[in-house]
């Protein structure tokens, strides 16, 4: 109790008044936050868990509306971090930092429940490792591993980067009057990654586009989808990874199926929407910088065009400070490939929060929304707008767009995305590329949340009068 009050009393000292939060409500967020991390182990007035959406039918037509907003949009409405909604089952909605990194350092609490639209793609009913648990799960992750120190070992970071270069140079410049290029950025971002991880060129992926609206689908897939699928998946068992390397990859006798089953869910299912979502989101919110920022990313974006620059692309990449703030804050604002996942409680626990402790029960259902929680107004000064300054403070510790938190190391067991270097390392290099682009949109570029079937960071589809960049 001692240590607690000195500490409470010297964060309360550390106190400011900051981005039009008062010293109060500072004083409480640090306190919630030194009572999340154990040094607090009386729990106090705990709460049960507030509904705030009763009606499963009405709940139901206005998830079909909003779609990837309808969890955060109880959240900004209602200003509850933590509260339950009627779906086909309640959902307990977590919506809080706190109860996140909490949750995630504390995982052996809960279990996957329901796969959502991993469970629709089925990968021909060979689960992937976000979809299992226990050994199965352990099992699986260190293919999803076997996966990504392959695709380090063939091509490396280097390798990556001249390709895109390589790119950049084929798909611009391009000039007229409301020029669709989100397909072109799709295309550049998505042929990088998917010959960077499986050794195959894009083109010869036929059904990928089919693939992503069965993925996107509410309802059980029809046959149409079910053969889109298996097409999908004789198309990933077809590349060099699995065709000719399996055995060197994953080990002989490994099951084909098993590792064409991780290898699809890792690349088509989780990296290639959150990549090629990172790349049209970065640029409305580039050209919108303020011209001191701008200039000193296009520095740093100059420095790995500078042939006297002898240092490694790695060396390069860790120096790049303000393209990392950069991608560090459009992946807070835009969110990760995956909004949210759905877990379910193995036992009754109390989850702490910023307002206050929470019971949960063992069987409930738990939404763990990275989306609305990077948004929460009691962690960022600026939560609904893009700055490279204004949410530094608390930006890594509360940063959840590859699932646990940043600084959080993926293993085996855990759930922590382990593409979490490769994806912040290909997503830098975006904005070195695109920092050396003269792009003029003449598409609105706010983004205001208005579409739930859209990804990326503005409401309309980016189009532009020109799009050229330096050779």
């Amino acid at each position: 109790m001692k240590f607690t009050m000195i500490l409470a009393t010297i964060l309360a000292l550390c106190l400011v008044v900051n981005g039009g939060k008062s010293m109060k409500e500072r004083f409480l967020k640090k306190i919630w936050y030194v009572r999340s991390k154990g040094f607090v182990s009386r729990y106090a007035d705990v709460q049960e868990v507030p509904l705030v959406g009763g009606s499963p039918a009405e709940n139901f037509a206005r998830f079909k509306k909003r779609f990837r907003f309808f969890y955060s949009d109880f959240a900004q409405e209602t200003n509850y971090t933590v509260y339950k909604v009627q779906l086909d089952t309640e959902k307990v909605v977590l919506a809080d930092p706190v109860a996140l990194s909490w949750l995630w350092n504390n995982q052996r609490l809960i279990s996957k429940a329901e796969p959502g639209p991993f469970k629709l793609n089925s990968l021909r009913y060979v689960p992937a490792s976000l979809a299992s648990n226990g050994r199965m799960h352990e099992r699986l992750r260190r293919n999803y591993y076997k996966i990504y120190r392959h695709a380090y070992k063939k091509y490396g970071l280097e390798w990556a980067f001249n390709d895109l270069k390589q790119k950049f140079a084929a798909s611009f410049p391009v000039k007229g009057v409301k020029v669709p290029v989100e397909r072109i950025l799709d295309d550049i971002s998505i042929g990088n990654f998917a010959h960077f991880m499986y050794g195959k060129d894009w083109t010869e992926f036929k059904v990928y586009d089919q693939y992503a609206k069965v993925l996107s689908i509410v309802f059980p897939p029809t046959d149409q989808d079910d053969a889109i699928i298996n097409k999908m998946f004789e198309e990933v068992s077809d590349t060099p990874l699995i065709k000719d390397e399996l055995n060197s990859v994953f080990g002989r006798g490994k099951c084909k199926e098993e590792a064409t089953s991780e290898a699809l869910f890792s690349v088509m299912c989780v990296g290639v929407p959150g990549l090629r979502k990172a790349m049209n989101s970065i640029v409305p919110l580039l050209v919108q910088l303020k011209p001191k920022d701008r200039n000193r990313i296009n520095e740093e974006a100059n420095t790995f065009f500078d042939a006297t620059n002898s240092k490694s692309i790695d060396e390069k990449l860790k120096n790049a400070k303000t393209i990392e703030k950069f991608v560090l804050e459009m992946l807070r604002y835009v969110g990760g490939a995956l909004g949210y996942v759905t877990y379910e409680a193995n036992q009754d626990f109390i989850i702490p929060s910023y307002n206050g402790y929470y019971r949960i029960y063992k069987g409930q259902t738990l939404i763990l929304h990275h989306f609305a929680a990077q948004r929460n107004p009691d962690t960022f000064r600026f939560p609904d707008e893009f700055t490279l300054t204004g949410n530094e403070e608390y930006l890594k510790e509360n940063f959840f767009a590859f699932t646990g938190p940043y600084n959080m190391k993926a293993t085996y067991s855990n759930r922590k995305c382990p593409g979490q270097d490769l994806a912040m390392n290909l997503v830098k290099m975006y904005v070195i590329h695109l920092a050396r682009c003269d792009i003029v949109p003449d598409s609105d570029l706010s983004f205001n949340q208005l579409n739930g079937y859209r990804t990326e960071s503005t409401d309309a589809p980016l189009t532009v009068k020109s799009f050229v960049c330096k050779k």
